[in-house]
């Protein structure tokens, strides 16, 4: 289960600072063409992120397991890349 819980942790961090990355990059461009590709690439991370939270036995059963019934984590996650993805267009 740890292994698990760290591999998950990984491959979001991972993820994660890749559209942390790719977001500055978009807002830090002059070009509107340019900055336009960057948001799609930005959009599209985000939607690879997503899909791997929703696919991942750990991370889709994390809120409201047995041990912690409150526990909300990926939920809200997985609201805030929507929210990105609405933003982008």
């Amino acid at each position: 289960m740890l292994e698990a819980i760290n591999k998950l942790g990984a491959v979001k961090k991972t993820l994660a600072g890749k559209l942390d990355s790719q977001l500055q990059a978009a807002l830090d461009e002059k070009d509107a063409g340019k900055r336009d590709a960057l948001a799609a690439q930005a959009k599209t991370t985000a939607a690879e992120l997503k899909k791997y939270l929703q696919s991942d036995a750990v991370a889709s059963n994390i809120d409201g397991n047995e041990l912690h019934p409150g526990m909300k984590v990926i939920g809200p996650f997985m609201a805030s890349l929507d929210e990105v993805a609405r933003a982008l267009g």
